[in-house]
């Protein structure tokens, strides 16, 4: 399936997730290097458009008009839902991880 048709579902995570997620993001509480590779493993071409939308809540609309996006806005919403996806598989390994390390 094209990453432009994907849902939150097709990647295996809830809408209220990935609200969770974005949540997360917006109020600093993901590191922004977590966030970054996350966008860098979904192939999405501009990145500092993506984390100002995940850090910040502006749309698509919005960051355009300060900045060319080299997309359109249904190319760039799959790619946040792809993003956003990619986040909670990181999270979910970190989280693993830390509970193998002895204390």
């Amino acid at each position: 399936m094209r990453t432009r048709n994907m849902t939150y579902s097709d990647y295996g995570i809830s809408v209220d997730r990935a609200k969770e997620l974005l949540s997360l993001c917006e109020n600093g509480n993901i590191p922004r290097s977590l966030m970054e590779e996350a966008i860098k493993q979904s192939g999405f071409g501009v990145p500092d458009r993506m984390i100002e939308c995940l850090t910040s809540g502006k749309g698509y609309y919005v960051l355009s008009k300060k900045e060319y996006i080299p997309c359109n806005s249904d190319d760039f919403y799959a790619y946040k839902r792809k993003s956003v996806a990619i986040l909670d598989r990181l999270l979910e390994e970190q989280e693993r991880q830390a509970k193998l390390k002895p204390v």
